[in-house]
């Protein structure tokens, strides 16, 4: 006799197998969603806990604000100067998510700084910006600014691009600074060899000449100022040019050279003098201002024209700009009168007057 075996009555295998797929395949699911960049928050847990695989890099939109502190926007990579910012400037491109930073509500309020990205969005910047800074007014310029070089031309003035090596002193200026150009050409000749050709030098003519030698006259230079307090708009960047050279064995090539370069703001009136002095190849400088805030953007660089054997040591140009007799005359005029002709004379004297005094002197 055959006796069937005797089921178990206990629990049926396959429903603890569905019960372990379902934690595992769960488990899979999860951690796939956290594969992702994402995170899962607890709710209900206090305080709430935030799951992801990023560890301590959880989404700063998702982290719970502290108390006492404020999200606000901050810049998500570098920003050149004078760029209108865009949303991509303010997100955050390795995690995937907005740039934030939270900062104490009384330093949001002390420092000004900006809370809504749509305060940023759509501005020129008035100066680059680093990866991770919050913004705040002073960054950027007036609203309604156009972005680009025209952005950072002061109202009024004129902007030019100028090779470093036409103008001295144009390297270490940044966006901003203030200056002045001087250009100086020599004088060929000098006083002391047009003294003689002077028409009422007379017996005097060599005279003249011994005195305009002796007073270092015989060789000089005009000194002319050609900008005054012209801003920088871009500091010195390098622009490959390109240039055509032709050869009798490879034809015409073109090659690229590099060029230096800076963008000067100026007045409209200094345009033409700064673009005759380069063109004449003079030596002009750039002279630069102080950046101090109680400098006086009033102030102005004197000129300074060439010497003359009929002024004394103190001659030459006055605060503004007229010309100055100084200490004296080195010759005076004198009539002679010999029957019937009348003739003027110069006549060498002593200057018997000191120096300007120093309100006369500028």
């Amino acid at each position: 006799m055959v006796v069937a075996p005797r089921r178990s009555r206990g629990r049926r295998p396959w429903a603890a197998t569905v019960f372990l797929a379902a934690i595992v395949l769960g488990t899979g699911g999860v951690f796939a969603y956290l594969l992702t960049g994402r995170t899962i928050t607890l709710d209900f847990l206090e305080p709430p806990l935030v799951l992801s695989l990023g560890g301590d890099e959880v989404r700063a939109s998702e982290r719970a604000v502290p108390a006492g502190h404020v999200r606000v926007p901050v810049s998500g990579r570098a920003i050149p100067a004078y760029t209108k910012v865009s949303r991509d400037d303010v997100w955050n491109l390795e995690r995937g998510e907005p740039a934030y930073l939270d900062v104490a509500e009384e330093l949001v309020g002390q420092a000004g700084i900006f809370v809504e990205v749509q305060a940023v969005v759509g501005r020129v910047l008035a100066r680059p910006k680093s990866p991770g800074y919050v913004f705040t007014e002073a960054d950027f310029l007036p609203v309604g600014t156009r972005p680009g070089i025209v952005g950072g031309i002061p109202p009024g003035k004129r902007a030019l691009r100028v090779e470093v090596g036409s103008v001295r002193g144009l390297v270490g200026l940044n966006p901003g600074d203030r200056f002045d150009v001087v250009a100086a050409v020599p004088l060929d000749g000098g006083a002391a060899g047009r003294a003689a050709d002077l028409p009422f030098a007379g017996v005097y003519a060599e005279q003249m000449g011994l005195q305009a030698s002796l007073a270092g006259l015989a060789k000089q230079a005009r000194v002319d100022v050609l900008v005054q307090n012209g801003v920088v708009v871009s500091p010195v960047e390098t622009r490959m040019i390109p240039r055509q050279n032709t050869s009798l064995t490879r034809g015409t090539t073109t090659s690229q050279v590099p060029v230096q370069e800076v963008v000067l703001a100026v007045e409209p009136d200094e345009v033409a003098p700064l673009l005759e002095a380069i063109a004449i190849e003079a030596d002009v400088s750039c002279l630069a201002r102080s950046g101090r805030p109680d400098d006086d953007p009033a102030s102005r660089t004197p000129s300074s024209a060439p010497r003359s054997t009929f002024w004394g040591p103190h001659g030459g140009l006055g605060p503004t700009g007229e010309p100055r007799p100084g200490a004296g005359t080195a010759l005076s005029l004198v009539e002679t009168i010999g029957g019937g002709d009348r003739e003027i004379r110069p006549v060498p004297t002593r200057a018997t007057a000191g120096p300007p005094s120093p309100a006369e002197d500028g």
